[in-house]
């Protein structure tokens, strides 16, 4: 069941040059063993560390010139072996942060990746914000996703990618705004 929306994460992922998909689909691997079945409503809030306005970790990449803010206690589970970005983990709230920059030749790859998101998902909307940015979300298998897109002056595109179950998004929502609101690029 999870498996369709983590394959279009990962092919979100593979635009950005992430290979460490492959592990968080392959049978057997402790994240498709664990996944929960997942209701609509929240049935506990979860409790998370810090308040938030507290200060958060932030991940900055030199190679796109871009920085975004980590959520208190998500922790780096996966870094690019080609510095294009990196996946951050709320283990507690079972929620992912994938922070990437890519080329964007000729905006095609900026196209393709608005495109993934509506691929394998449901209830996908999103909207270009003037010429260089574009926000948007879907569900997909009982996960929320929420994205932002950047375009840079340099000709490279930045993404920050939010995901986590709809049952905690009461309490999740704020969180992936703050955390795609605080995506920047330097010029």
């Amino acid at each position: 069941m999870r498996d369709r929306a983590l394959s279009s994460i990962c092919l979100l992922a593979a635009i950005f040059g992430l290979a460490a998909c492959d592990q968080a689909t392959t049978p057997g691997n402790s994240n498709a063993e664990t996944a929960q079945k997942v209701t609509p409503v929240d049935s506990e809030p979860v409790a998370l560390e810090g308040e938030p306005d507290e200060p958060v970790g932030t991940y900055a990449n030199s190679k796109y010139g871009f920085s975004v803010m980590i959520p208190e206690g998500w922790k780096q589970l996966t870094a690019a072996a080609n510095e294009d970005g990196s996946i951050f983990e709320g283990k507690a709230v079972d929620a992912d942060l994938r922070a990437y920059g890519a080329d964007n030749e000729g905006d095609a790859d900026f196209q393709q990746a608005i495109e993934a998101l509506r691929d394998g998902t449901t209830d996908a909307e999103g909207a270009m914000i003037g010429e260089r940015e574009y926000r948007g979300g879907a569900t997909a298998e009982g996960d929320r996703i929420r994205i932002r897109l950047l375009k840079t002056s340099k000709g490279a595109m930045v993404s920050a990618m939010v995901r986590y179950p709809i049952s905690r998004a009461a309490t999740l929502d704020p969180i992936a705004t703050r955390v795609l609101d605080s995506l920047s690029v330097t010029p």
